[in-house]
């Protein structure tokens, strides 16, 4: 589960820190609306400003969200939780809102499946068809199966992202073992990469 010191220390300049401290906040405090109109500032400040700036912060939440968290797989964090003020939503589900996952995950997973059609990417790219998947509008679902058929073929299956993926990421190819076995697949990553170009710099 995603600790509030790891979200507070995004990759983003300086002068968005306070926007998305605010956002963070409003997630545990539980104000959605608050929290969905802080992630879309903050994404436009990004797009009015330079390109790094976007793009390291793009592939910080991909990595974080799919490498790190359990806020993709586990539907918003796995809802609501007892705690000491009352009912509180996990703090996973701070990486993936809409605003977020449609303008900045989405696009750096398709980005870097060009870039690099094998490995991690092509799992990010399972994943964003897993999960929560269901709650993104058509639009970006539609690029995300397209990007599907153009590694895989027209008609493929989710499996064969795993197979390709497989290739050269640990945690895709124990996942198509379980697929192949069992019929499904624990979506834990074991085999964090540390210092790799996806998790460091734009593309």
């Amino acid at each position: 589960m995603m600790d509030i010191g790891t979200l507070r220390a995004a990759a983003l300049p300086p002068r968005l820190l306070a926007t998305w401290h605010a956002y963070v906040q409003a997630i545990d405090d539980g104000l959605r609306r608050k929290a969905l109109d802080l992630a879309s500032g903050l994404l436009d400040e990004l797009d009015a400003g330079p390109v790094a700036d976007r793009e390291r912060f793009a592939g910080w939440l991909t990595v974080t969200l799919f490498d790190r968290s359990e806020g993709w797989i586990g539907q918003f964090g796995g809802g609501m939780t007892p705690g000491p003020t009352g009912y509180r939503r996990s703090l996973d589900w701070a990486l993936s809102t809409h605003p977020l996952v449609s303008r900045a995950v989405i696009p750096y997973v398709l980005a870097a499946c060009e870039a690099e059609p094998r490995g991690r990417p092509v799992r990010w790219l399972y994943q964003c068809l897993l999960g929560q998947a269901w709650r993104l509008p058509p639009p970006d679902r539609e690029r995300l199966e397209e990007a599907q058929a153009r590694l895989c073929g027209p008609g493929a299956d989710l499996g064969a992202l795993l197979v390709l993926a497989g290739e050269h990421d640990p945690d895709a190819r124990r996942w198509a073992v379980e697929l192949e076995l069992v019929g499904s697949a624990v979506m834990r990553v074991e085999h964090p990469v540390h210092g790799s170009s996806h998790a460091q710099e734009p593309i």
